[in-house]
């Protein structure tokens, strides 16, 4: 009998011996992950979109999932429409039976990412246009005038416009200083999309607060001789120091990809209107964008953003395109943001307010409704 409790207090002395080493081997990995992420893993899934919110597409890499809802722990609805355009809440009625279509395109600040679908400045912009218009929201997360050009050249005739409304810049200017950089963005951002909305690394992740078992979950797939979906789209490595420094060929894209969009529009007879990005000029501590832009320093934005900007201006007065000057004129304040360069709810009503002028003169401007 003795032996018998003496075996059985040495099988509970192991366990909780593993116990004890599995709760002191997730502290440390708990530790280790904030250390070197910045933030607990928790706060790492909450800052990225779920997966169900967007889906892979061979062309764009990501766009909105048709039919997605989500409800956030906030109370932040975001849907998507059954058409896969992000849906306006209750502001889509005020656009019903309207003769004229404006599309928006852009990335996640267009989307509307953070705020619930009526709080978008597409939403606001809706409200602000009534009957005079229906506002289309096609903007996607990431998404540059790499995706805008696919877009208008293949998916926006379907929807008949009579303007395009293109919010650029952001996203673009992330691929600066990659070293020889591919014209379409294919090695960083484009192979990038899936990780960035996905999570760090290019499978799909484990969402638990685990850091052991998310570590596990990363180990079996990697070992697992199941092919990876995500394989091909393992962006390159971007290693080296950011640079205090405009990148010529970056820039010298952008122009480009601006003046096809323009030729896109003109062939299809719709009306360009090309919107300058706005970001926090002068963001919190805390509020950085190096992971996501390795090669541009968090204080070199504001630069960068205004020689994007600016190249923005200069294409649409060389070819008479209409530019939104409007939304720069603004003192934009830190209350106007929910991060660098995503809108708050006050943010993105502004937004659509300066937006709305151009947007009406693009609309008489452009020919009858089609």
């Amino acid at each position: 009998m003795s032996t018998a409790r003496s075996a059985l207090r040495r099988r509970l002395f192991v366990c909780a011996a593993l116990l004890a080493g599995l709760v002191c081997a997730e502290l440390l990995l708990q530790i280790a992950y904030r250390v070197r992420q910045g933030r607990w893993l928790v706060e790492s899934h909450a800052a990225h979109a779920p997966p169900r919110l967007v889906e892979f597409h061979p062309f764009l890499a990501l766009v909105p999932r048709p039919g997605a809802d989500i409800t956030y722990p906030s109370g932040v609805r975001q849907t998507v429409l059954p058409d896969g355009t992000r849906s306006l809440g209750s502001a889509a009625a005020a656009g019903v039976g309207a003769g004229r279509t404006v599309v928006l395109l852009g990335g996640s600040s267009t989307f509307g990412y953070g705020v619930a679908d009526e709080h978008t400045w597409a939403a606001r912009l809706q409200e602000r246009l009534g009957g005079a218009a229906r506002v289309v929201n096609m903007g996607c997360l990431g998404h540059t005038t790499v995706e805008a050009v696919i877009q208008t050249a293949f998916l926006v005739p379907d929807r008949s416009p009579s303007v395009c409304v293109y919010y650029q810049g952001w996203n673009d200017a992330r691929s600066m200083h990659v070293d020889r950089l591919d014209a379409a963005y294919a090695d960083f951002h484009g192979r990038s999309q899936v990780s960035t909305i996905f999570g760090r690394g290019t499978r799909v992740r484990a969402r638990t607060p685990s850091v052991l078992l998310f570590t596990l979950h990363d180990v079996v797939q990697r070992v697992s001789a199941a092919p990876d979906p995500w394989i091909a789209f393992r962006p390159v490595e971007v290693s080296r120091e950011p640079v205090d420094a405009i990148d010529p060929r970056a820039l010298a894209l952008y122009r480009r990809n601006l003046r096809t969009l323009v030729a896109l529009c003109r062939s299809q007879g719709v009306v360009a209107v090309m919107v300058p990005q706005v970001l926090d000029s002068d963001p919190p501590e805390g509020r950085s964008m190096h992971g996501w832009s390795p090669r541009v320093r968090d204080g070199y934005w504001r630069e960068t953003i205004s020689a994007y900007n600016g190249a923005m201006r200069e294409v649409c007065g060389e070819l008479d395109v209409r530019f939104a000057s409007g939304v720069l004129d603004r003192e934009w304040q830190d209350s106007e943001f929910i991060d660098v360069g995503h809108f708050s709810i006050d943010g993105n009503a502004n937004f659509a307010e300066l937006l709305e002028p151009s947007v009406r003169a693009a609309l008489e401007s452009s020919p009858s409704p089609r």
